[in-house]
């Protein structure tokens, strides 16, 4: 490329896409020149848009376009342009040229076209990034900026939109602490926050750049005197009227951001400050509506959610949100009353935020804070039950809710019984309006969720299943049935199998109707639900009837014109009869997988549908076992395939778990797919980005355990493929000690633990005979046992999963880990099986091993 040919043919293309506003070819244009092997050409492309940029008199969307491609150049991506990029080209052209650049973009932050003045300030963090060492003087020209009585408005606006870019910045992590004048620079930002003349964009800018600085640099905030400075200015902006008056929703929100972020980085000071912060969001609920008022509830919600992840971490909390509940309670009880359009009485849209949502969200995590005094608030609430202004009656159902959550108590409980009558009649053909019943029915599956067995009351139960009944009708809302469902759900496990056997036929008639009329993609799957816990909570009785639903569900799966959503449904139902009936499923097994397979092989399948046939295909592979051997190699391909072309989570997931138990279930005739899989996944591991592998590891490392079974059957050297894999759990068992602690584990965390135990355990029974192999391979699992101990990282299933490895371990490798098997923290772990009496099969296991290995 040259100036007489290509870069000519460029400055046109150029001109000529500014006319037409075309984006894409730039960013075209952009990575030919980044990828080009001429270095004179990527220079004549620089030095051509900082030209353009700094002549005032070019169109403005060719200057604004030039900035962006500035911009792009310099901006920090993990693609392989920018990579080429910083290797060939770095200290070459991009490092002479910060200078001309950064003064360029400087001056850029005076324009007063606000997309030139951001794109600018993107560009400057960009070399803010790569100046890292320079980064403080750079805050220091912006600061002056700032202050200047000087600089008109623009510049100043520019210049504090560049500061936050510079503090947003995702991969920003300066080596040297702030300058002297960073105290100042904090100071100028809370001042601007009320100076009335900047635009919305501008406040909001200045905000974000405190909440960054905050994030970062905490102890600058940790001053009781700049904790007050920005408590007044809050306090101050609020009481003038001004933001409010000019509708500016997203300062408003900015400024309570700043305050959370305030109560969450410096909590240590706080608890002196929180009179004036009561005062400060009292005044706000009481004089604000809509959104206004609704961003102001939610602070307390914040707060105290904030309190009670403290707790969950077993960290000390002040109790700021238990003793503030008594003073806010009265207003969110009040904001229940306040629907905004007290004449429309029909359903509530779901997805519009509401001050009688946020506030009853408010309510029920002040609840978990402050049990007592919600719980008495409310039901002293509940009276206006017997109004009849329908408004008053709706917040008395709305609020109950906020008690169906933990903390659970005798005295909850006993209130709600009494309570469910009403909403029964309230949810039933006597409700006031369409919006009572709809949340009465909401309530009732909270009630149901959380203390099922009020249910079992010889009433509520009949008068429940007609309710049931009555809102299933192809009449009624699909959000009324949606909610029906859900109470059904609930209600099932609580029934007595007597009646629901007598009444199986009668009920599921009504599910297959009311599906069967359902044509709202959003609610098709809800009836399928209610079908499933039917099946599932019926007894042996029923079994009949359950396998007769057998040929009206494989209809519908079969049925190319149904829609995706109904026909995955379908199969979720499917998978639930071959798993309630499996005695009357085997002798159709094969039959009824090959009209699975047939569905699920056909090409650009939905991927919901092909996880849900998988789902009912994994269950026929459980019960029919041996009778699959024939399919084995059809079934693996299409679970190889799922896994080469998905990217779907769910379809993932399914096909993992469904090579899984194919392996478990055929362990001697999948030998022959070992290889297979084998490559497939390590490719898997390899290539997919790690936000698709990471949640997936659990699934991955349950498959390497079947695998691991299988090496019973055939001779097999511990070759590379079983270093790998065994490196692969290694691995995951490092995850695992590198990002979890006892305050941040979840369930998906103690199923990966107790995979890696499993896998494990299926190692050493498929090589058994590899003594020296196995004992190499017993230092990272001791290593992760007592990360386990020393965290605490542990539950019933966890330890039970370890009990069987150990006792493994020790069969295997006898006196040879002695030492090892009797150390302290595996002593400990048996000791909490042991006095675990809640599971007394745990408790069993736990001293089975410690009489093995007091023996051993």
């Amino acid at each position: 490329m040259n100036e007489d040919g290509d870069f000519s043919k460029y400055k046109d293309i150029f001109l000529k896409c500014c006319v037409q506003q075309s984006d894409q070819t730039f960013y075209n244009l952009l990575t030919q020149f980044m990828e080009s092997e001429d270095i004179n050409d990527f220079k004549s492309f620089l030095e051509y848009n900082i030209e353009i940029f700094q002549n005032p008199h070019f169109h403005p969307k060719a200057r604004e376009l030039s900035s962006i491609l500035l911009m792009n150049a310099l901006r920090v991506q993990n693609d392989l342009s920018f990579q080429k990029v910083q290797n060939k080209w770095f200290k070459q052209i991009i490092l002479p040229l910060h200078t001309p650049i950064k003064e360029t973009m400087l001056n850029g932050l005076s324009s007063q076209d606000i997309h030139i003045r951001n794109v600018c300030a993107t560009t400057i963090a960009s070399i803010a990034f790569i100046e890292e060492k320079t980064w403080q003087q750079l805050c220091t020209v912006l600061l002056s900026n700032i202050a200047s009585q000087q600089n008109d408005i623009y510049r100043i606006s520019g210049s504090i939109r560049c500061i936050n870019e510079i503090f947003n910045f995702p991969i920003i992590r300066p080596e040297s602490p702030p300058g002297n004048d960073f105290p100042e620079l904090i100071k100028a930002l809370i001042e601007i926050l009320q100076t009335p003349h900047f635009d919305q964009s501008t406040l909001v800018d200045a905000s974000n750049a405190l909440i960054e600085i905050l994030k970062q640099y905490s102890h600058f905030f940790n001053d009781h005197d700049v904790i007050n400075r920005i408590l007044e200015v809050i306090e101050s902006i609020f009481n003038s009227g001004v933001i409010i008056q000019n509708n500016q929703i997203d300062f408003y929100q900015a400024l309570y951001n700043l305050l959370f972020l305030l109560f969450n980085f410096c909590y240590g000071s706080i608890e002196e400050h929180m009179p004036q912060i009561v005062n400060i969001t009292q005044n706000q609920i009481s004089n604000t509506t809509g959104m206004f008022k609704c961003i102001s509830l939610n602070i307390w919600k914040e707060f105290a959610h904030f309190e009670i992840g403290l707790e969950k971490k077993g960290q000390q909390t002040k109790e700021l949100a238990c003793r503030a509940a008594p003073l806010f309670v009265g207003h969110l009880l009040n904001c229940l009353i306040q629907i905004e359009d007290p004449t429309y009485t029909g359903i509530e849209d779901p997805n519009v935020i509401t001050t009688h949502m946020v506030a009853a969200s408010a309510l029920k995590e002040f609840f978990t804070c402050n049990s007592q005094v919600i719980f008495e608030n409310v039901s002293n609430f509940f009276n206006l039950i017997y109004e009849p202004d329908w408004t008053k009656v709706h917040a008395a159902i709305y609020s109950i809710p906020c008690v169906c959550t933990l903390p659970h108590s005798d005295s909850v409980r006993d209130f709600l019984c009494k309570v469910l009558p009403f909403l029964i009649t309230h949810s039933g053909p006597k409700a006031m309006c369409l919006r009572t019943k709809d949340t009465a029915m909401w309530a009732i599956s909270c009630i149901l969720n959380h203390y099922g067995e009020i249910a079992e009351n010889d009433d509520n139960i009949p008068n429940l299943l007609t309710l049931f009944s009555e809102t299933m009708d192809p009449e009624v809302p699909h959000i009324i049935m949606n909610r029906s469902c859900n109470i059904f759900f609930y209600l099932v496990p609580r029934c007595n199998k007597v009646f629901l056997d007598q009444n199986f036929e009668q009920l599921s008639s009504i599910i297959l109707n009311r599906a069967a009329s359902l044509k709202n993609f959003e609610y098709a799957a809800k009836p399928f639900t209610a079908m499933n816990a039917l099946i599932s909570f019926c007894s042996n009785e029923s079994d009949q009837h359950v396998f007769n639903l057998i040929q009206v569900f494989f209809t519908l799966v079969l049925n190319q014109n149904e829609s995706d959503e109904r026909r995955s449904a379908g199969f979720r139902t499917l998978a639930t009869i071959f798993k309630k009936i499996p005695e009357m499923i085997e002798p159709h097994a094969t039959s009824f997988g090959a009209q699975i397979m047939s569905i699920i092989s056909i090409d650009n399948i939905d991927s919901d549908l092909w996880a849900c046939g998988l789902l009912a295909l994994t269950n026929l592979i459980i019960i029919a076992k041996s009778q699959f051997v024939p399919f084995i190699h059809d079934i693996s391909n299409n679970l190889y395939k799922a896994l080469s072309v998905g990217e779907d989570e769910k379809l993932i997931r399914t096909s993992l778990d469904t090579l899984s138990k194919l392996f478990e279930c055929n362990s001697e005739q999948m030998g022959q797919e070992f290889d297979n899989t084998y490559e497939l996944i390590i490719k898997f591991i390899e290539i997919k980005p790690p936000q698709i592998v990471i949640p997936m590891m659990a699934s991955i490392i349950n498959v390497f355990a079947q695998m691991f079974g299988t090496l019973r059957y055939f001779e097999i050297e511990t070759d590379e493929k079983i270093n790998n894999m065994v490196k692969k759990i290694i691995e995951a068992g490092e995850f695992c000690m590198n990002s979890n602690t006892a305050d941040s584990q979840s369930e998906n965390d103690y199923e990966l633990i107790a995979c890696i135990f499993y896998a494990y355990y299926n190692l050493f029974v498929g090589l058994q005979n590899k003594k020296d192999y196995l004992k190499f391979v017993c230092a990272p699992i001791f290593k992760f046992v007592e990360f386990i101990n020393a965290q605490k990282i542990y539950n019933d299933y966890v330890l039970g999963c370890l009990y069987k490895l150990l006792y493994k371990i020790g069969e295997t490798l006898t006196t040879e880990v002695n030492v090892k098997l009797n150390k302290r923290f595996i002593k400990n772990l048996i000791s909490v099986g042991m006095k675990n009496s809640e599971n007394p099969r745990l408790q069993e296991k736990a001293k089975e091993l410690k009489v093995f290995l007091e023996e051993l």
